[in-house]
Formats: C-alpha cells, sequence, structure tokens
C-alpha cells in the first residue's frame, strides 16, 4: 500500500545504500583486536547470518499478512505484541553477539538494518524511538561515562595529544573534499563523529584493550570534530542566508 494513505507504516526509512557506519561497526571488532580477528569474524558473520534469516521470516509474514493481522490486533487490545517481540529478537541478537565476542552494537545496527528493510508501523517506530531514547540511550552512555577515567588525560598528557590527533585527522580527511568542489564548510560539517568513537571505546573498554587514557581519547577527538563541524555548520548557514538575501542580478 502506498505511503500518504491510511498506511501507518514507515515505507522510507531504509537508506539506499549502507551507511558507512555500519560498515565500520562490523570493521572495528577486526581492527582493534587483530590477534583475535578471526574469532570476531565468526561472530560477525554468525551474527550477519541470524540477520539475513530473520529478514527472510520477516519478509514472508509481511507477504502472508500475518504481520498485519498481529498489528491489528496489538493494536485493538494495548498488547504492544510487536515491541515486545522486538526486543525479544534484539535480546537474543545481542546475546549472540557476546558469544560470538562481537559489541552488541553490531547486533542493534543489524537488527536496525532488518526492522528498516521491512518497514516498521508508524506506532512500533514511536514506541521503539521513546524506549531508545528515554531508556536504553541515557542507559549506555551513563555506563560508558563510569567507565571511562576522564582523569587519565590530565595523568597523560599525551593522550591529549592523541585525542587532538585523532579529531583533527577527521577534519583533514573530511576538508580533502574541498579539492573535489566541495565548499570547505560543508565538507567539515560532515566531519561530525560520534558513533565510531563511542564504538571503538565500548568495545575497547569491553576487551581491556586500552591503555590509560586512549578510551577519553577517543571521545576528546570525537568532541574536536563535532565542535568544529558545529562552527562549520554555522558559518555555512551564514552564507546561504546571505547567498538568498543578496538582490538578483540585473538581466
Amino acid at each position: 500500500m502506498p505511503c500518504g494513505c491510511a498506511e501507518t507504516r514507515c515505507c522510507n526509512s531504509l537508506p539506499r545504500s549502507p551507511s558507512p557506519i555500519y560498515v565500520a561497526i562490523i570493521a572495528l571488532p577486526l581492527a582493534i583486536d587483530p590477534p583475535n580477528a578471526g574469532r570476531a569474524a565468526l561472530g560477525a558473520g554468525a551474527v550477519a547470518a541470524a540477520a539475513a534469516v530473520l529478514y527472510l521470516t520477516l519478509s514472508r509474514l509481511e507477504r502472508n499478512g500475518a504481520r498485519l493481522r498481529l498489528h491489528r490486533l496489538s493494536e485493538q487490545r494495548k498488547f504492544a505484541l510487536e515491541l515486545r517481540i522486538q526486543l525479544a529478537v534484539l535480546f537474543a541478537m545481542s546475546a549472540l553477539a557476546v558469544f560470538g565476542h562481537v559489541s552488541i552494537m553490531l547486533a542493534g545496527f543489524s537488527f536496525g538494518l532488518v526492522v528498516a528493510a521491512i518497514g516498521e508501523p508508524r506506532r512500533l517506530a514511536r514506541q521503539l524511538f521513546a524506549l531508545a531514547d528515554g531508556f536504553f540511550g541515557p542507559l549506555f552512555f551513563v555506563w560508558l561515562g563510569a567507565s571511562l577515567n576522564l582523569g587519565d588525560l590530565l595523568t597523560h598528557p599525551q593522550m591529549i595529544l592523541l585525542g587532538l590527533a585523532l579529531g583533527g585527522g577527521a577534519l583533514l580527511a573530511h576538508a580533502a573534499t574541498r579539492f573535489l568542489g566541495q565548499e570547505l564548510p560543508l565538507g567539515l560539517l560532515s566531519a561530525a563523529q560520534l558513533g565510531v568513537p563511542v564504538a571503538a571505546a565500548t568495545i575497547g573498554e569491553q576487551a581491556h584493550l586500552f591503555v590509560p587514557g586512549e578510551g577519553a581519547a577517543l571521545l576528546l577527538g570525537a568532541l574536536v570534530t563535532i565542535v568544529l563541524s558545529s562552527l562549520a555548520g554555522g558559518r555555512a548557514a551564514k552564507r546561504q542566508a546571505n547567498i538568498s538575501a543578496a538582490p538578483p542580478a540585473a538581466p
């Protein structure tokens, strides 16, 4: 059923091509701990296989109308069945990721891609958004903040330099788009990085791969990119406003 009518599904929630962050999340367990890269690759493969099976299963349920019947029953009787089932599947995939020695972020991203590819009902999308942003997101960042010791940046000043170098390197990499014709502020605007540094810090802390201060340096580098990209975004917006306000050229 096309979007814009009585259909309650989010039809356009999946990007046409996978975001680079998904590739980075898959590559992180392989690159951050090379001696165990083989084990991590097997774990990532198991999660990917589970996601593929889940996609085929949900696609079949979608085609035969079972998902729609479940949705109507859940909505009529206020059972929140779809939310319960989604969370159960997510926790099962997270358990598989832990068993395979890869980050549960991989399970979350894989499951998110499956749900987006199938198309989630708007009611379920609102429920998941509220649960993620109202509970799981804050809980994760509180846990991550508690596991990192920012005081290590003071006791190990070289980690401050590492964080600044990581942030500066990300900015330079995105500034290189200027040579391809992209305006510099817009190139820097795309440099804001949070997901991948947080994932790297999480995996490194969980696997005890970092020396003191490395995890905090990753987040410092992420903050550098966010601050500079925010300034670049403001400059780009001001430039665009000036162009819009300029009088048209005389014929």
